[in-house]
């Protein structure tokens, strides 16, 4: 997953409006994958609990969105634009992961295609 950037929230009318809830978007791009989702909604979850119970946003298309009173809606935003920085640098440590996996595994296959290579030529006559 490349590194997910959220522009700024803007405002687009009431979502609620006995309630004074308002709904907020702002660009998402990358959309995240279902693995970066799910740990931008852990980070969001973890940050809510933290913070009192912020909204939590919904992806529609290449936006992201959220619905709260105006009260809110700075901290929600800056809370989400914290749990999307936080889910780029995990989902980078585990890309990393992934990579140095699949380097390790490579080499296991070349020492494994070596000995076996070795082992033929020791006995081109057969054993």
């Amino acid at each position: 997953m490349a590194n997910v950037q959220v522009g700024k929230f803007h405002p687009k009318g009431y979502s609620d409006p006995k309630r004074g809830n308002v709904r907020y978007e702002a660009s998402i791009a990358p959309v995240p994958n279902s693995v970066g989702w799910k740990l931008l909604e852990v980070e969001l979850v973890m940050e809510a609990m933290a913070t009192n119970a912020v909204p939590l946003p919904r992806i529609e298309g290449n936006v992201m969105v959220f619905d709260a009173p105006l009260i809110l809606a700075e901290a929600t935003a800056t809370v989400i634009h914290r749990a999307v920085d936080k889910t780029n640098t995990k989902m980078a440590g585990l890309e990393e992961q992934r990579r140095k996996q699949r380097e390790a595994q490579k080499q296991v296959e070349e020492k494994a295609a070596k000995e076996l290579k070795d082992w033929e030529e020791k006995h081109k006559g057969g054993i």
